[in-house]
């Protein structure tokens, strides 16, 4: 018995070392995908634009350079033209050489030119091909595509960097901001309701900013600047295909002109689709309110004016936390009725005034007629929305999917008037928290 039980130990210690073996060799042989950067081109952001029937396809490229405190990373913009997306950004990556490698790029921006019909065709080749990661943020820019990745940002090196930061899901500005990736506006589209939203980026000028970018770093060493461009098949001495073309950026090193000036990003108005088809376009406290009632907020800050506050007529400054919101449909018979409730906490922070220093601790209790005032201003923000998406035939709260998944006996007589004949219920209530 013992002689059995030492001769399975015995195989059982030969199979653990020819399994690790075997683990040793796949793990010396993997090259765990290891990116060959002088072939590789690392996309930051990706831009669209249309012209002529053509797709004008922009990539924001990292270009790498030394890491001393005397030099700075710089970037380039590289564009080239095809009759789709995807052959707009093969041409690129024929005409110089370098291998576009998507899997590294978190935003897409969407020119203002491909907004005339369905926004879903562009938007395609991202859904099926699988060289992006389908999580990708995704934005509309005001005019060019282009522009916004060639602009020079006081912050970052790249300005993809600069508007990722804005539009991701976790930051603390989204209440402000209806960010969404390819995943989700794709959701939306192929939804009953053919409801979708994406942010509308702006370029503003930095207020003091003398020009030439982020000028805490030091120009780029002359001969890194030629080895870049000979990297890139001297794109600029204009040895590339007539259908790509270069544009340097030095991010904050190399000044190539001392009038230019840096930007920053306003991503705070909204566009709406149904179908794809742009729609209307949602201000700042419009976003606000359409991301109250559909998006999970923390905390959000707002501006209130026109409220009697110590005795005077004066706007208050309130943080607003603990948001809680629901939207049901339910029906009274045959009538479908919308209710839409929020719930919030809200702590007063400022106000146009000058208060008793006696009296601070007392006002840390938001006075009823200042919490009134809020909830009327929520109420009245949210049934504008509700009303301005309707008249262009646009689903916001998504009435027809809640139809479809909630009141299913009702959605084959109903599915095409829903949005029409739906009463709104709008239920605001905040309260004071310390």
């Amino acid at each position: 018995m013992s002689k059995n039980l030492g001769a399975i130990g015995f195989i059982k210690s030969k199979l653990i070392l020819i399994l690790a073996l075997i683990v040793t060799v796949l793990y010396l042989s993997n090259d765990f995908s290891i990116i060959d950067i002088r072939q590789t081109a690392l996309i930051a952001a990706i831009g669209l634009d249309k012209s002529d029937g053509m797709y004008e396809a922009s990539v924001q490229v990292a270009i790498p350079q030394a890491t001393d405190q005397t030099a700075s990373n710089s970037s380039a913009v590289l564009t080239g033209k095809g009759k789709t997306v995807g052959d707009a950004l093969e041409q690129i990556g024929t005409s110089t050489g370098w291998y576009i490698k998507l899997s590294f790029c978190n935003l897409i921006v969407l020119g203002e030119s491909l907004f005339d019909g369905d926004i879903m065709q562009p938007l395609d080749y991202f859904l099926r091909t699988d060289k992006i990661q389908d999580t990708a943020r995704l934005c509309m820019a005001e005019k060019s595509a282009k522009d916004i990745l060639s602009a020079k940002t006081p912050l970052d090196e790249l300005s993809a960097f600069s508007v990722t930061k804005i539009l991701e899901p976790d930051s603390e500005s989204l209440s402000s901001i209806a960010a969404t990736s390819v995943k989700e506006f794709a959701m939306g589209y192929y939804s009953e309701s053919g409801f979708s939203s994406m942010p509308i980026v702006k370029l503003t000028e930095a207020e003091g900013d003398n020009g030439g970018g982020n000028s805490a770093s030091s120009s780029v060493d002359d001969v890194e600047r030629k080895n870049a461009e000979f990297a890139f098949g001297n794109l600029r001495n204009g040895e590339n295909s007539e259908e790509t073309t270069f544009v340097s950026e030095s991010g904050g090193g190399e000044k190539e002109s001392s009038n230019e000036k840096s930007n920053i990003f306003d991503a705070t108005s909204t566009v709406l689709f149904d179908k794809g088809v742009k729609k209307l376009v949602l201000e700042k406290d419009e976003t606000l309110a359409f991301n109250m009632m559909t998006h999970p907020i923390s905390e959000v800050s707002v501006e209130v004016p026109n409220i009697e506050y110590e005795g005077q007529n004066t706007t208050v400054f309130l943080t607003v936390k603990n948001i809680k919101n629901s939207i049901k449909l339910r029906f009274t018979g045959a009538n479908p009725i919308l209710e839409l409730t929020l719930v919030t906490d809200a702590k007063l922070d400022d106000a146009d005034v000058i208060s008793d220093p006696g009296g601070l601790v007392k006002n840390y209790i938001v006075p009823d007629s200042v919490l009134t005032k809020l909830s009327e201003f929520f109420q009245n923000k949210i049934e504008s929305v509700f009303e301005k998406a309707r008249n262009v035939r646009t689903d916001i709260f998504q009435v027809k999917n809640r139809l479809y998944r909630t009141q299913n006996k009702y959605y084959e007589n109903m599915k095409n008037n829903i949005l029409k004949d739906v009463k709104i219920s709008v239920k605001v209530k905040a309260k004071s928290y310390r």
